[in-house]
């Protein structure tokens, strides 16, 4: 049983691995791996291969995100990205159109969503909004009614951790939210 764990990791661990190098070279050209993204009717999900941090914006009006997107700067109001190749900003604030913001690192985060098919990293196949919902941190409108382990009614924002460790060996999950007025965040593991 310990072996079939450590093995589990072992292979979790080459999925996360990315054989694309971080910094490209080049005259004075540095380039970090591109977001991997899944962009739904409601939600969007751009995981940064760099730290393993997945981040997903919750929207009434779909947003234009750059194919190939570096993260820039990550607030718990503001998600700013560079567009690769024309180095152009874009920055996703709480607003009428993004009603969410939400931060997300752990194997429960990205364990069943991230495939590695050998030659990229990628969303697995068949993801929909309705797998992107079920995830700990959301935003619901004021009058919807939800159980939430942190935040609720009333509250614009939300965290949760939680993890464990099995023969020495540990994990963390750990999610933040923030939502825009007429929301409320919610947490839960």
């Amino acid at each position: 049983m310990k072996h079939t764990f450590l093995l589990l990791l072992f292979f979790s661990g080459m999925l996360f691995s990315s054989s694309e190098p971080t910094c490209k070279t080049g005259v004075g050209v540095h380039q970090t791996p591109p977001l991997v993204q899944y962009v739904g009717e409601k939600y969007a999900l751009l995981f940064n291969p760099t730290d393993s941090v997945l981040y997903k914006l919750q929207f009434n009006v779909k947003p234009t995100i750059p194919a190939h997107a570096e993260l820039v700067q990550f607030t718990p109001s503001e998600l700013r990205l560079r567009e690769q190749g024309t180095q152009r900003i874009v920055s996703y604030a709480l607003n009428g159109q993004i009603i969410g913001i939400a931060k997300m690192k752990g194997p429960r985060y990205t364990g069943g969503l991230m495939t590695n098919n050998g030659t990229a990293l990628a969303f697995v196949p068949g993801l929909d909004d309705g797998d992107v919902e079920e995830l700990s941190c959301q935003c619901y409108q004021v009058a919807a009614v939800h159980s939430c382990q942190s935040g609720g009614a009333g509250s614009n924002g939300c965290e949760i951790t939680d993890g464990g460790s099995v023969g020495g060996v540990g994990w963390t999950n750990h999610c933040q939210v923030s939502c825009t007025g007429g929301y409320y965040a919610c947490c839960n593991e």
